[in-house]
Formats: C-alpha cells, sequence, structure tokens
C-alpha cells in the first residue's frame, strides 16, 4: 500500500473517530454537571428540611423589625440566603462546573451547553432575581445591616418568621 491510498483510508477513519471522542468528552462532562446539580440539590433540601426545625431569637426578629424593610425584601432576601449559604460548597462547585462548560470553545460539548444554561435559569429564578433588585435598591447602611444578620443565621423556619413579624 503506498502513502496515496493510505491517506486515502486514513483520512476518513479520523473524521470518524473525531466525533466520537467529542461526544465522549461531552458524556462525560454532562454526567459531571448532572451529578453536581444532583449533589446541590440534595444539600438544598436538606438546608429546606433543617429551616422548619430553626426557629430566630427574638433577638434577631427585633433587629429585623427595626431596621424598617419590607418584608419580602428583609426576610425573603434572609431565607434565601441562609439557605445558599447552608449549601454553598455544592453550589460553588454547581457554579464553577457551569462556567467550565459556558466558558469552554470546544464545540463538542453541545449538550452539555444546553443543560448549563437550564440548571442555570433554575438556579437563578425571576423571583430571586426580582428580589435580589430590590435588595440592591436599598439604601447602603440597610444592605449592610441584612448582610451582618444574613451571616448569623442558619435556615429558619419562613413561615413563624413571618407571623411572628406581622405579630409585632
Amino acid at each position: 500500500m503506498n502513502s496515496r491510498s493510505l491517506k486515502k483510508y486514513l483520512l476518513p477513519m479520523f473524521l470518524l473517530v473525531l466525533p466520537i471522542e467529542s461526544f465522549a468528552k461531552d458524556t462525560t462532562m454532562l454526567d459531571e454537571l448532572n451529578n453536581r446539580f444532583v449533589t446541590f440539590e440534595r444539600r438544598f433540601d436538606d438546608c429546606i428540611n433543617s429551616a422548619s426545625q430553626n426557629d430566630v431569637s427574638e433577638n434577631i426578629v427585633d433587629k429585623i423589625q427595626a431596621l424598617n424593610i419590607d418584608f419580602e425584601i428583609s426576610v425573603g432576601y434572609l431565607y434565601k440566603q441562609s439557605l445558599y449559604l447552608c449549601s454553598d460548597n455544592e453550589f460553588s462547585e454547581l457554579a464553577r462546573i457551569i462556567m467550565i462548560i459556558e466558558t469552554s470553545d470546544n464545540d463538542g460539548l453541545q449538550l452539555s451547553k444546553e443543560k448549563a444554561s437550564q440548571i442555570r435559569k433554575l438556579l437563578f429564578s425571576k423571583v430571586d432575581l426580582r428580589l435580589e433588585s430590590k435588595f440592591q435598591s436599598l439604601p447602603q447602611d440597610k444592605k449592610e445591616a441584612l448582610l451582618n444578620l444574613a451571616k448569623k443565621l442558619e435556615p429558619f423556619d419562613l413561615v413563624s418568621m413571618h407571623e411572628r413579624l406581622q405579630a409585632m
């Protein structure tokens, strides 16, 4: 077999193998993304479940009341932050793999990129973004006060907190 006929056979073989390798990389990344998402979901669910068993101290309730901020913003933001802080490690790992996939120049990661986009939309819902926008529009001193409170809170019973603040 001469070199010309060898090239004739090798080129089609190379073109056949290339998509398989690309698909394998996409499948591997997709599996990793799915695993990290499931891990995050489980941890986030654990945080929500533990929240129902935690009441916020009267001292914290008084501090929230003293801020004189709309309940939706103060309680909603603190609740959301407490859940994200509780699941911070898993969230960070998931966010990292999403960023790796989305910034990859590899066109062979199409399935992974689509899934990453779907997960990102779930992580940052319109409700979360609206709440964040309202939080960002607060005066700086009130934002700092809420952030300081958020650092001290474990996930808490949202309904109980809302009822306690309404009763005041």
